[in-house]
């Protein structure tokens, strides 16, 4: 059912209003050095816990952070409103920040260096179950008991695919436009497994996600066949993309369509789903770790460890993850001043919210 409550409805606009703006990123893009970017971010939406000095991946967790707050803010107000539709549609779009949890608790389990967790409120699905997890077996277990399912295996690269796939199958159950964003996610998803990893999709990992793309997708010998037998729902995320290396560009289309969507969605939809749709951040089915992926080419991005290993192979120069304690908020040094450093702070829902 449509509120029709008109606050809510200036909050969404206030929300997707504070994303940067095209003129507000290029400035950000063109700061020489970190510290330079963190100043100029400290006066927007997203500098309440940002200061000049701190590593990299302390402020791209606190610049994700911010945009987790307004989610979970909103979802305060549907709460009251529209507590069955509007919370759930938050979930589902929000689901990035389980995701990136989940990531970082099978660092752990492994006994390697993991980030600081999200604190996910009414947003989360299962994380109060899933954290308690000693190991992968324990994990998996606590999935297929939630609105997560069974991940389909239990190895750390099984629980990663997983959880993505089911992600992209809970929010086409949204209908569209969530239905056309989810299909090219995953058509970009298994496009990396196949061709830039060299890696079979196990059917049984990816579940119901698989039926997005149509049964002769597994099949196609190439990226461009796998292009060419595709749904139009899923087809268009590999427009003129031709090899593994084009991958990123794909992303970024996917990224862009799904900003443009959801501009519309604001501006004309009443105040139902299609608002929520158009006032969440577009995050992308296949982000590694607790790192998202960025607005520019491989070369240039820093992506905090990439879950996926093709991710390697379609972009090879990218600088080495920094070494972490578990569960904590201190990081390595930042990356050396050069041009472009600053670009890196900024997620896809960075640059589309504030």
């Amino acid at each position: 059912m449509p509120v029709t409550t008109p606050p809510l409805r200036d909050f969404l606009i206030a929300l997707a209003r504070r994303r940067l703006g095209a003129e507000q990123t290029r400035r950000l893009a063109s700061c020489g050095s970190l510290s330079d970017a963190l100043r100029m971010l400290a006066a927007t939406a997203y500098g309440v816990n940002l200061r000049p000095e701190q590593p990299l991946a302390v402020a791209q967790h606190e610049i994700a952070g911010s945009v987790l707050w307004d989610l979970r803010v909103l979802a305060g107000w549907l709460a009251g409103w529209l507590p069955s539709e509007g919370v759930r549609v938050l979930r589902v779009l929000g689901a990035w920040f389980e995701v990136a949890n989940v990531d970082e608790l099978l660092q752990s389990i492994a006994g390697r260096p993991a980030e600081a967790e999200f604190r996910l409120g009414a947003l989360t699905a299962a994380w109060p179950r899933l954290r308690q997890a000693a190991s992968n077996s324990e994990l998996r277990a606590a999935l297929a008991t939630s609105a997560w399912q069974d991940p389909g295996g239990q190895s750390t690269y099984a629980v990663r695919m997983g959880i993505r796939a089911r992600w992209a199958a809970r929010a086409a159950a949204l209908g569209d436009p969530g239905r056309t964003w989810a299909a090219g996610a995953v058509a970009l998803l298994v496009a990396g497994e196949r061709f830039a990893a060299g890696r079979a999709v196990d059917p049984a990992i990816m579940g119901s996600a698989l039926s997005l793309l149509g049964p002769a997708a597994l099949r196609a010998a190439t990226l461009e066949e796998m292009a060419g037998v595709l749904p139009p729902r899923a087809a268009w995320v590999l427009t003129g993309v031709t090899g593994p290396a084009d991958l990123w560009r794909a992303e970024q289309a996917w990224l862009a369509r799904v900003e443009r969507d959801g501009l519309r969605l604001l501006r004309t939809s009443s105040l139902d789903s299609g608002a929520f749709l158009g006032a969440s951040p577009p995050w992308p089915v296949t982000p590694g770790g607790s790192g998202p992926r960025w607005r520019s080419p491989p070369a240039a991005a820093n992506r905090l460890r990439p879950t996926m290993s093709w991710l390697d192979a379609a972009g090879p120069r990218r600088r080495p993850r920094s070494g972490r304690v578990a569960r904590r908020r201190d990081r390595g040094a930042p990356r050396p001043r050069s041009q472009g450093a600053a670009s890196e702070l900024t997620s896809p829902p960075a640059a589309g919210l504030g």
